[in-house]
C-alpha cells in the first residue's frame, strides 16, 4: 500500500497548477452530494490553463449558498498564501454584493 501512496504523491508533485486545479474540481464534483453547480472561473474552457482571478472555482450548495474554492500548489509559506486567498475571496464577495445591490 505504501508503494501506491508514494506513486500517487509523485504524480501529484509532477502535475502543474492547471492540472491540479482540474483534478481538484473533478474530485469535488464526485465527492460533494449537496452541490447544484460548479463554476470553474479559474480555468480556460477546453484548455489545461488557468485564469488569474478569484475564486478559482465556486459551487452552489444547499440552502442557495456559494462556496468559494481556491487551489494552490505552493509548498512554502502556505499559511500566508491561505490568508491571502481568504482575503481575496472576501474582497471578491464584497464586490459581487455591491454590484448586485446596484442592479436592484
Amino acid at each position: 500500500m505504501s508503494g501506491r501512496l508514494q506513486l500517487i504523491e509523485q504524480k501529484l508533485l509532477a502535475i502543474d497548477g492547471a492540472g491540479f486545479q482540474n483534478l481538484c474540481d473533478t474530485y469535488l464534483t464526485m465527492r460533494e452530494n449537496e452541490y447544484s453547480s460548479l463554476n470553474r472561473t479559474g480555468s480556460q474552457l477546453g484548455k489545461l490553463k488557468t485564469i488569474i482571478g478569484t475564486p478559482d472555482s465556486f459551487m452552489r450548495i444547499s440552502g442557495n449558498k456559494l462556496a468559494y474554492i481556491e487551489y494552490t500548489t505552493q509548498a512554502t509559506v502556505i499559511v500566508k498564501k491561505i490568508k491571502e486567498d481568504i482575503d481575496k475571496c472576501w474582497m471578491n464577495l464584497k464586490l459581487v454584493l455591491k454590484q448586485m445591490k446596484s442592479i436592484k
